[in-house]
């Protein structure tokens, strides 16, 4: 799963080099995306028994969102 993640975002970050300074609203889409996964993917972890699920995923959203919240790509317009 993590792997056809990293797959997914890799060609989103490819076409976002491509949009120039429209990138914004890109970038939110894929923001909640990741949220959205991380929020599901948990609940359902621990709700089957797989709560130790979460500590991966929770590597995988912090190096995601601290990049992009560094950058602030989110609040271009």
């Amino acid at each position: 799963m993590t792997l056809g993640w990293w797959l997914t975002l890799e060609a989103a970050f490819r076409a976002i080099d491509l949009l120039g300074d429209r990138v914004a609203p890109v970038w939110r889409g894929v923001t909640v995306s990741v949220v959205g996964w991380y929020v599901i993917d948990g609940a359902l972890s621990a709700a089957t028994g797989y709560a130790l699920n979460i500590v991966p995923n929770t590597v995988l959203l912090a190096g995601y969102l601290i990049p992009v919240m560094a950058t602030g790509v989110l609040r271009r317009a």
